[in-house]
């Protein structure tokens, strides 16, 4: 594996942030791909409107976060990115300067390690891009402007004894005349052979269920089971269930068009675990040239949300095609932990 997490807020739904302040939400005013778009608010002070984005903990990461700025801040140096422990440090920090350019540190704002050029780029989509290692002596530190590395930094980047970074948590820019949007989030681990560097410039498109798939053994809240999981956003007011283990539902999803080349999947599941708790755990099903693919069971949550299951490739063990994601059948095998 190495595609960690990809987020197109086309659910339209604030779920996928993993906790923000309230005045964040979901536009369609800009998109860089689909619909919708993360929107920070206007007129704030530094710290009040933040969001966070939690990943499994690792020591490297490479990390896309498309951003579209109506303008700089106008009052004052502004904390924008922190890399954060499983505790909460900030390992890693990201200033933005009121003259367009950002600078690098490592610890909580301890070590200036880098400097950007004065950018000054706004109203337009801008691919930023983050690779950074933790470590005592072959650490680094980098960051992309529209896939060209704009600051660098080699060497120490762990201060005292933490060195894996668990949540990224963004802030709004202090004094902002303009909104700030985010889409098409992408992070990447560096483990296997796939999706292990910089996403430079990736799309993550959403393809929502549009009919029934070869299984529908869980229970629908009302009508077919697919009419029941094909809203957007993501609710409760209609839902499958499984009343036993074993059960499979899956669905077909509209296709993807306009696409040369696909990097990677990911099957997203809007859910929770009530009732019956003897069925707690989920499969990720896919179906392909009529063969059944059933991946490692997965608790749920007590509260409502996404989970993703990600494939850096097709179930048969070769490369994502866009005919193998049209043809693809997906959806859960219910299970117990």
């Amino acid at each position: 594996m190495a595609l960690e997490r990809a987020i197109p807020f086309d659910s339209n739904s604030l779920l996928e942030v993993n906790g923000g302040h309230s005045g964040l939400s979901i536009s369609s005013t800009q998109a860089r791909t689909g619909t919708y778009s993360l929107r920070f608010p206007t007129g704030v002070t530094e710290y009040t409107y933040w969001g966070r984005f939690r990943f499994t903990p690792r020591n490297e990461y490479y990390m896309q976060f498309p951003i579209f700025f109506g303008a700089f801040p106008s009052s004052g140096d502004n904390h924008f990115f922190n890399f954060l422990s499983p505790t909460g440090a900030t390992l890693l920090g990201v200033l933005q300067k009121t003259n367009g350019a950002f600078e690098l540190y490592t610890g909580n704002y301890a070590n200036l390690v880098a400097t950007t050029p004065a950018i000054l780029d706004v109203n337009r989509w801008i691919v930023m891009q983050f690779h950074f290692k933790i470590a005592d002596s072959n650490g680094v530190f980098r960051m992309k402007w529209d896939n060209e590395i704009i600051a660098e930094y080699e060497g120490d980047t762990q201060v005292g004894t933490q060195d894996e970074v668990a949540s990224v948590l963004i802030y709004q820019p202090r004094a902002a005349s303009s909104y700030v949007y985010f889409d098409d989030i992408i992070i990447n681990n560096t483990l296997g052979n796939r999706n292990n560097s910089w996403p430079n410039g990736a799309r993550v498109y959403r393809l929502v269920v549009n009919g029934a798939g070869t299984y529908a053994q869980w229970t629908p809240s009302a009508g077919s089971n697919y009419q029941c999981v094909d809203e957007t956003p993501p609710s409760l007011a209609d839902f499958v269930k499984p009343t036993d283990v074993n059960q499979i539902d899956n669905y077909t999803f509209a296709d993807l068009s306009d696409v040369d080349q696909v990097s990677g999947v990911v099957l997203e599941l809007w859910g929770e675990t009530v009732g019956n708790p003897a069925i707690n755990a989920v499969r990720p099903f896919l179906r392909l040239d009529d063969v059944d693919y059933a991946g490692s069971a997965t608790g749920l949550s007590t509260t409502f949300g996404p989970t993703q299951f990600l494939y850096d490739i097709a179930p048969d063990g070769s490369a994502w095609t866009v005919s193998k994601v049209n043809a693809v059948e997906a959806g859960m095998k219910s299970d117990s932990l």
